[in-house]
């Protein structure tokens, strides 16, 4: 991190060779985790403006379609968002359940569960951000689930499954690895089909 390039930075290059020079008058070695907090500071935010910078960010999140992917894409961002907000920074719950619920209300996978809310009361535990969003992450729970059954069905009928190496792995020596269960090099010479050999076993000296 002393590399001339970090100290000649148009931003923190100063604080990074006044640092440097200082533990060269002291005799000390740099540390790293000095020059790492002179970068921290340089790129801290005040708390309530990352907050409101954060929400703002959420609510600005699209969900492009009702495609498997497209959901998990959106799902998976949420969550990353999140993570950066503590819960009593979200105050306005029943802004997140409209939120939630404008983009998932037609989500046929979910209909049943839709129709179960659109039938609660106002107040209802129904009509919350957890309801819906748990029903939203069960979702992905069991969505593949009749894959993976039908992914380990084919292996234990020694069918070909998705996603298998193409070739054996190798050692370092460039040799196959064996593994248990893998076929025999030598399949078809067992006993009794060496015919042209009388015997394997070297006769006995009189």
């Amino acid at each position: 991190m002393t590399a001339p390039a970090n100290k000649n930075h148009k931003q923190i290059g100063l604080e990074f060779a006044g640092y440097v020079e200082w533990c060269h008058q002291q005799r000390a070695a740099p540390r790293g985790r000095v020059l790492i907090a002179l970068c921290a500071l340089r790129v801290r935010l005040d708390r309530s403006r990352g907050r409101t910078l954060t929400v703002l960010s959420l609510y600005s999140l699209e969900l492009h379609s009702f495609k498997l992917a497209d959901v998990a894409d959106f799902v998976g961002r949420v969550r990353y968002t999140l993570a950066h907000l503590r819960e009593s920074e979200l105050q306005d719950k029943a802004l997140m359940f409209q939120w939630l619920w404008e983009k998932f209300k037609s989500w046929s996978v979910i209909s049943s569960k839709t129709e179960i809310i659109r039938e609660s009361r106002d107040g209802s535990q129904k009509r919350t951000w957890t309801y819906l969003w748990s029903v939203i992450c069960n979702r992905f729970e069991y969505v593949h689930e009749d894959a993976n059954y039908a992914t380990l069905s084919a292996g234990l009928r020694g069918k070909t499954v998705a996603g298998m190496i193409a070739q054996p792995e190798q050692n370092i020596d460039g040799q196959p690895i064996e593994t248990y269960g893998a076929p025999a090099n030598d399949k078809g010479k067992g006993r009794g089909k060496d015919k042209g050999n009388k015997s394997r076993r070297p006769a006995l000296e009189n």
